[in-house]
């Protein structure tokens, strides 16, 4: 992969309609080209320092399974759809094997939503059983069962964010919270 430039034009302060001293403001690349007039900073993301070193190694694997965008994340679900959805209530424990659906990072970022997963695998759940397939069946409601409970870990987390240290239902507030420090 070649190195990514960001390139940064400095806007004078009476063209910002926010008038906002010091705003910069990333142009496009054919910007750059046209001759703005503006002075242009050219830099790498290792000298922006946007990344430590720690982030370095799990971020490069991340790289690996995830690549961000709307159609990359259409790809991911359809390559889950066709590919290990069907081994899912065999396989979903196994880590030698790709078993998940790796549309995680695609859900958190908004680039498929809940609901499009929710529907291709009904549209793959009528195919399959069109077809007779048992496991195919088994796996797709274990599936959205697990997509529902993320969602509904996801719901709690951000409307009651408090629920990390200490019990949503009130008939629960006396009993004894214990951290676990090992996570």
């Amino acid at each position: 992969m070649s190195s990514l430039e960001i390139h940064f034009a400095s806007i004078n302060p009476h063209e910002n309609s926010l008038d906002i001293p010091g705003f910069y403001s990333l142009i496009s690349y054919k910007e750059r080209h046209l001759g703005t007039g503006k002075k242009l900073l050219t830099c790498t993301p290792d000298e922006l320092g946007l990344e430590d070193e720690m982030e370095k190694s799990s971020n490069a694997l991340l790289a690996r399974v995830w690549t961000p965008g709307w159609s990359n994340a259409d790809r991911a679900l359809e390559s889950f759809l066709s590919g290990p959805l069907i081994d899912y209530s065999r396989n979903k424990h196994k880590i030698d094997a790709p078993t998940t659906s790796l549309l995680s990072p695609h859900l958190h970022f908004g680039e498929i939503s809940v609901r499009k997963v929710y529907h291709s695998v009904r549209r793959r759940q009528i195919l399959w059983s069109k077809e007779g397939s048992q496991f195919g069946e088994e796996s797709i409601n274990l599936f959205l069962r697990s997509i529902g409970y993320r969602e509904y870990s996801r719901y709690l987390s951000f409307n009651f964010p408090f629920t990390h240290e200490k019990s949503l239902l009130s008939n629960l507030k006396s009993f004894p919270w214990r951290a676990d420090e090992g996570f």
